[in-house]
């Protein structure tokens, strides 16, 4: 259960040690100092993080991985030992493994999904303070989705849902224009120091504090099974995949929990958590650039993202 005054002291204690630049060197955090008087349970591993429950809080702690564990299928992962993997991914020129440039390109990367995905509201604990300039962003994005409908349609070669065009100019009751103001990324901010996990002994990683969003990964629900409102918040976040997409050269990773499902892509997705009322992305880090060279770029992996989209809001 969340304890507001164990939540205050995690925040007070955190808020001098966040990364704001990704200028190098990155500021180093005493995690363990820090997180020396919280509960961390482990929660979950993904690809490149360990997950904490950080107890009596509304948080998450997610701690930079220095191995990597690809989930096939639903039976079989392939775990690759850190230097191993290392050498692998320096062979194909693909930055993966939490070293300090890494952190701070990947940094870049969520001021980019920020801007487009997020919607800050300015009565949020100093800890998690959002910029002017990235409000005034923010707000640009979600005042111009009504006139890039059209473009999109055409850069995109779809025939878009007429529903979404409803939402994004809110000329209906049953759509209100206060959903395009809708946040999809949960508070958090990145720390950098050394790593507490005790396979990690004497690395440096990042480590993102998150709000814990309580809900169901959209991979367990049927799309046809999605609530009216949820359909609609939808729609308008795979919109969004396409406008930065289409501005940036960008795409957010929708990959399915079993990368041998390629039907599941977007809709099979961990990275969304659904909620009663809302919609969350929760994977912020990893960004997949079209432009890219082939093995950079994560082959065909944004391409199928983008194909799932479209599927997704194109009228049937």
């Amino acid at each position: 259960m969340k304890n507001t005054g164990t939540t205050e002291r995690l925040l007070t204690k955190i808020q001098h040690h966040v990364v704001t630049s990704s200028k190098l060197p990155l500021p180093r955090a005493p995690i363990r100092e820090i997180f020396a008087d919280f509960t961390l349970t482990p929660l979950a591993t993904g690809m490149q993080a360990y997950v904490y429950r950080i107890e009596d809080t509304n948080y998450v702690l997610k701690e930079g991985r220095w191995d990597l564990d690809i989930p096939v299928t639903s039976k079989t992962n392939i775990r690759i030992h850190p230097t191993m993997a290392g050498l692998i991914l320096n062979t194909v020129s693909y930055p993966f493994l939490p070293t300090e440039q890494e952190v701070a390109r990947q940094f870049k990367l969520f001021n980019i999904l920020r801007q487009y995905f997020g919607y800050a509201h300015t009565d949020k604990h100093p800890t998690f303070k959002t910029s002017a300039t990235l409000l005034r962003k923010q707000k640009a994005v979600r005042v111009n989705l009504p006139a890039m409908f059209h473009e999109i349609q055409d850069e995109y070669k779809i025939q878009m849902k007429r529903e979404l065009h409803d939402i994004l100019l809110g000329d209906n009751v049953k759509h209100p224009n206060t959903l395009t103001k809708s946040n999809f990324l949960p508070d958090e901010v990145l720390l950098y120091g050394e790593s507490i996990h005790p396979k990690q002994s004497g690395k440096q990683t990042f480590y993102i504090v998150q709000e814990f969003v309580d809900g169901q990964r959209m991979a367990d629900i049927k799309s046809d099974a999605q609530p009216e409102n949820i359909k609609s918040k939808l729609y308008l976040f795979a919109y969004l995949v396409l406008y930065m997409h289409m501005e940036t050269s960008y795409v957010p990773d929708l990959r399915p929990r079993h990368l041998a499902s390629p039907k599941e892509w977007f809709t099979g997705t961990d990275n969304i958590v659904i909620t009663e009322d809302d919609v969350r992305f929760i994977d912020t880090r990893l960004l997949w650039n079209t432009e890219d060279k082939p093995i950079q770029r994560g082959l065909i992996i944004p391409d199928l993202n983008l194909g799932a989209v479209k599927h997704f809001l194109r009228d049937a």
